[in-house]
């Protein structure tokens, strides 16, 4: 009895050691549960506002069920609280995450809405303590040519003072349907800028454009699995950098590419939804050649096995350690299979060891994280998940790792 007594011991200790997919390694705190009339299908992540506070989208719910803009803020006491920044009308609803720019204006787009019904880019501005709304782009699909459907998070590029994003529709007439890639300034009448798909460089781009000028498309491609593409002129088509095969290195790319500059040279990290050693998605690495400037090679840094985690679908974030987060949209070990939230971390010989942070219940946590993990200076990760909470209509959520 004795001897058989010590092997789950041994198991236990092992997995707190390895990181094993056995025990959550992070505790969960969920911040805010929406209950519909708040909003509803937070499927975006939430940002890190200037003044402290999670700014976000859901794609349902508020005042029309057509989506809403929301605010947490945490006031003394540690409770979080919600407001309502803007009810969507017009059947638009709000997707892809949200960024400001310099002057605190908080720029988003819509899925749908607009006159072709390919949705819209807003601008919500600070006035004392409301926020005024409108729209300064509707996407006009093949009419055109400005993409039709934005479904990635828009950045900020501080240096230019763009803001780019893509479609995962529109473009060219003689590629339709393909997507886009596009940038606009502060007067986007005059100063909008597109980059059309075409099949063979990729098509259906679910993740923005990162800093260095590169983003992924879902599709597409020499194996219709996915590209890695870099943008050039403006109303020329991107360009393919690397392609995807259906394979041990992952395939179907989605999310922001996060940049990295590595010991001097460039470095660039993504997730792949599906295929890996394990068949449910993969993390990568995108290295420079240091004497090849704009030639990459590619690099799997774990592969997802199922109660790890399962299709990744969402872009990551590195703390000052070098370790990067994530999310998984399924997988983990609970009988829920609701997705994950997991850390990589890079030991002295360049190999990267997982740890699983945390496996949803599909209960009052939630079900199926979204968006890119927002990571505070304390770093606390916060995101959300799409549906699940208390009310069935997702929550906001914290990890402390």
């Amino acid at each position: 009895m004795r001897g058989k007594s010590v092997v789950p011991v041994l198991i236990l200790v092992l997995s707190l050691i390895l990181g094993s997919p056995m025990l959550n390694a992070a505790s969960l705190q969920v911040l805010y549960t929406f209950i519909g009339a708040d909003g509803g299908a937070p499927d975006s992540g939430v940002i890190l506002g200037p003044d402290g506070a999670l700014y976000g989208v859901t794609a349902f719910g508020g005042d029309y069920d057509n989506g809403t803009v929301f605010r947490l803020s945490q006031a003394q006491g540690g409770v979080w609280s919600e407001t309502v920044l803007y009810s969507f009308s017009g059947l638009r609803s709000p997707s892809g995450g949200l960024t400001f720019d310099d002057e605190g204006n908080l720029y988003g787009t819509t899925y749908y809405g607009g006159y072709y019904d390919c949705g819209d880019i807003f601008k919500l501005t600070p006035d004392g303590s409301s926020w005024t709304f409108s729209v300064i782009h509707e996407f006009q699909g093949w009419e055109l040519w400005d993409g039709c459907h934005p479904e990635a998070n828009l950045r900020y590029d501080q240096g230019s003072g763009l803001v780019f994003g893509t479609t995962v529709n529109g473009g060219h007439s003689l590629y339709p349907g393909e997507g886009t890639a596009f940038s606009f300034g502060k007067n986007p009448v005059y100063d909008y800028a597109v980059y059309p798909m075409q099949g063979k460089n990729g098509y259906e781009p679910l993740g923005s454009v990162n800093e260095w000028g590169y983003g992924t498309t879902w599709a597409g491609g020499k194996y219709q699995v996915g590209n890695i593409f870099k943008l050039g002129q403006a109303g020329k088509q991107v360009k393919m950098k690397r392609l995807f095969r259906p394979n041990r290195l992952g395939y179907n790319p989605s999310g922001e590419l996060l940049t990295q500059n590595l010991n001097g040279a460039r470095a660039m990290y993504g997730t792949g939804y599906g295929g890996g050693t394990g068949g449910h998605g993969v993390v990568y690495q995108l290295r420079e050649n240091p004497n090849k400037p704009d030639a990459w090679s590619m690099h799997v840094l774990y592969s997802f096995s199922g109660t790890d985690g399962d299709g990744p679908y969402e872009g990551l974030a590195m703390d000052g350690a070098g370790n990067l987060y994530g999310t998984t949209s399924m997988g983990g070990t609970e009988p829920a299979y609701a997705g994950t939230v997991f850390k990589l971390t890079p030991d002295q010989s360049g190999k990267w060891r997982q740890t699983l942070l945390y496996s949803f219940t599909g209960g009052a946590d939630g079900t199926s994280p979204r968006g890119t993990l927002a990571l505070d200076s304390a770093g606390n990760l916060y995101g959300t998940a799409i549906s699940g909470g208390a009310f069935g209509w997702g929550v906001v959520f914290q990890i402390v790792p």
